[in-house]
């Protein structure tokens, strides 16, 4: 429901800039992840290693297609790794851990073609601007 959330939140005067949607990649459809950057709102992709909703290989292609189209600082990455059965300390199954998006996803989004400016902004200058405080 995030094309919802972000009409709820502009129809009460957010600026789209300054909208995150969380959770996008449990729908991962480009016409929808589309439609939800056209807003202008930032798209976050926090289920990385989460291979039982979709494979990561999924979240590539669709964020290395997002930065093609022009929404490339739109986006955000995260992990939302808060059980310890996701932390690799904890028990037989290794979970992926904290570390799995700069050990991992990044440099595959970097196998896919992403420079490092364009990593740059989902890394660090996106989440940046969202966390700014205006006064």
């Amino acid at each position: 429901m995030g094309l919802e959330q972000i009409d709820l939140l502009r129809s009460e005067g957010a600026d789209p800039a300054r909208i995150l949607v969380g959770h996008v990649d449990r729908k991962l459809g480009p016409d929808y992840h589309r439609a939800l950057a056209a807003t202008g709102a930032t798209l976050g992709y926090d289920q990385l290693s989460k291979e039982k909703y979709y494979p990561d290989s999924v979240r590539v292609q669709l964020i290395v297609e997002l930065v093609r189209a022009g929404f490339g600082r739109q986006i955000v990455l995260a992990g939302d790794l808060a059980r310890k059965s996701y932390w690799p300390s904890y028990g037989p199954w290794g979970g992926p851990g904290l570390t799995y998006i700069l050990w991992r996803f990044i440099p595959w989004l970097t196998a896919e073609g992403l420079d490092a400016t364009e990593i740059d902004d989902i890394l660090i200058h996106t989440p940046a601007r969202l966390l700014q405080i205006r006064s």
